[in-house]
């Protein structure tokens, strides 16, 4: 216990953390030459929650499928990372895409963006509809569960609000 015991130093000023004195000298670094987290001129937030990866999160093959069989999917149909996607020095994009039926918003302009209306996108009306997706029919069918979850928006078929939606 002894060998793996370390010393503490608190002040009651500063955060405590418990780190060895190797790893107490690389922080120090870190500090002096760096902008602590908090003082960028960012907002970090959640992402995107769709009650319902299985339907809006689809692949490469499921993508290119539904936009040769209706062009004007593709307006709604965006690349996206995950956060398990992006490692500290790259990115692992694992080709997948979100099906965005936005629930409408305000962009960087003050403008109001409507809501996605599925009758606009046929086709990715169809996907969401289709048993194709649902892995788990014993939880209801595919228009039920996109009706039974919480994260939705105006209709089953739009995901819910999100204030920061322009920043996708």
């Amino acid at each position: 216990m002894r060998q793996q015991s370390i010393d503490v130093k608190y002040n009651g000023l500063e955060p405590w953390i418990i780190i060895s004195d190797i790893e107490k000298s690389i922080k120090r670094k870190l500090e002096a030459i760096g902008k602590p987290l908090g003082e960028w001129d960012i907002t970090i937030n959640y992402g995107i929650k769709t009650g319902l990866n299985d339907a809006f999160i689809i692949s490469e093959e499921i993508k290119e499928r539904l936009i040769t069989n209706d062009p004007k999917s593709q307006e709604i149909i965006l690349p996206i990372l995950r956060g398990k996607d992006i490692r500290r020095n790259k990115i692992h994009f694992k080709n997948e895409y979100l099906i965005n039926t936005h629930n409408g918003f305000i962009d960087a302009g003050n403008n109001k963006i409507s809501p996605v209306n599925i009758n606009d996108y046929p086709e990715i009306r169809n996907w969401l509809n289709s048993e194709e997706w649902n892995t788990r029919p014993d939880l209801g069918s595919s228009y039920d569960r996109l009706a039974k979850r919480t994260d939705k928006g105006v209709t089953p078929y739009n995901l819910r609000s999100l204030s920061y939606m322009d920043d996708f």
